[in-house]
């Protein structure tokens, strides 16, 4: 039987407020339903609150969690004190476990740093604390990072905390809302359009304030990709595309362009499929699968790297993803790839009206475009079957989100925003 633990909350906050200095958030799956949860550590406890959604309605649980260390560097969170925040459908929701597997030395270290060896275990089965073996029988988590202070919005918070509770103040404390000019209203948004083809057979999207890794991770289980990352209006806007094609995928939001993250990535087999900077960060997704080539390079310079470029294709690489952001033009080539067997491959530059081109009378197809330090680029390539591409100029959320329901027909393959 559990322990019985009498700590009040009122004592767990004091603590917190005078060791804990960062948020950890925790992503999960179980049974088709995504968890979020943040974390606070102290030295010896953890105050943990989770968000869900069953049938549509949001669920908030908080319980708490003693910090157990092990000298075999398999240490765990050993959850107690369920109690119900937000929602009707807590009743049965048991106090989760994280066993935490790391041959590092520094329990700080582990915890600030994204760890990759963490399990989840619930209470719903007790734990047998000397049976460490029981751990491989946990389901492995999605990830566990440290919250960056800057996405420590109202809106972040709101996810876990009532607007009225001691601790949403507290973690809101340093929050510093942005000014109106610090907000740049787009001039344009260009959206592309192209057909469905025999891989993407659907489309479905997402908008709001937080990034939305519970939805992501649920139409993940339904063999849906995310093919299209925006920020607009002060809302994500995440397309995703049903084809069955891919396997797994990986997302990464940073401030800082993820190197090591790409480099340990491609050595798992997953190649870069769609990146954007937008909010002031890099938003990369990873896809894994047999079907998006063996090599890919990418190229980060503050001119166009067109020398690099006509080298990498010389190489029999392509052109899949070009973005400007942080004054950097970044280019992501792929050596081979469902839809890349093209003919004939160029480059334009239009410092005018994006989309004021007519590509199609030339018999050619736009395979991405990008803007950037003054101008838009188009990669056009030739091929055997021309598709019809809709296009659109929009200038605001709602007007995105209407091109998108009305080619409801078509892939979204460009979503380009015009500062």
């Amino acid at each position: 039987m559990k322990k019985t633990y009498l700590i009040s909350l009122l004592l767990l906050l004091s603590t917190i407020q005078v060791k804990a200095q960062h948020l950890y958030e925790i992503l999960w799956e179980s049974d088709g339903i995504a968890y979020l949860a943040v974390l606070a550590i102290t030295e010896d406890d953890a105050f943990f609150r989770v968000n869900y959604f069953i049938n549509g309605e949001e669920n908030i649980v908080s319980f708490k969690a003693d910090v157990i260390n092990r000298e075999n560097h398999i240490n765990y969170f050993d959850g107690f004190d369920v109690k119900s925040i937000k929602g009707s459908s807590n009743d049965n929701y048991y106090a989760d476990n994280f066993y935490v597997v790391s041959d590092k030395s520094s329990a700080y270290k582990k915890y600030s740093e994204p760890i990759n060896n963490i399990y989840r275990y619930n209470d719903e089965n007790p734990i047998i604390e000397e049976d460490i073996d029981i751990i491989w029988k946990g389901k492995k988590i999605k990830y566990w990072n440290k919250v960056d202070q800057s996405d420590i919005t109202p809106e972040y918070l709101q996810q876990f905390f009532k607007i009225d509770e001691k601790e949403y103040q507290y973690f809101l404390k340093n929050y510093t809302p942005k000014k109106d000019t610090d907000l740049p209203t787009p001039k344009n948004i260009a959206v592309l359009a192209t057909p469905l083809s025999v891989y993407i057979k659907s489309n479905i999207y997402k908008t709001q304030k937080t990034f939305p890794k519970q939805w992501i991770v649920e139409q993940l289980k339904k063999k849906f990709e995310v093919t299209q990352v925006s920020y607009i209006d002060n809302n994500w806007l995440v397309v995703m595309s049903y084809s069955g094609r891919y396997s797994k995928q990986e997302w990464h939001i940073s401030t800082t362009f993820p190197e090591q993250w790409i480099e340990s990535m491609w050595k798992k087999n997953y190649r870069i499929t769609e990146v954007n900077y937008v909010n002031n960060k890099w938003v990369l997704i990873m896809t894994k699968g047999e079907n998006f080539g063996k090599k890919q390079a990418w190229n980060k310079d503050e001119k166009f790297p067109i020398d690099w470029v006509n080298n990498k294709y010389e190489q029999n690489l392509k052109v899949t993803n070009i973005i400007y952001g942080e004054g950097e033009w970044l280019v992501i080539m792929t050596d081979k790839g469902l839809g890349y067997s093209e003919e004939l491959y160029q480059f334009e530059y239009y410092p005018k009206e994006p989309m004021s081109i007519q590509y199609d009378k030339y018999k050619m197809t736009v395979r991405t475009i990008a803007y950037g330090d003054n101008s838009w680029i188009y990669v056009l390539v030739k091929k055997l079957t021309v598709y019809k591409q809709n296009n659109q100029l929009c200038k605001n959320l709602d007007e995105v989100k209407q091109f998108i329901d009305n080619n409801n027909t078509k892939s979204i393959t460009d979503i380009v925003i015009e500062y």
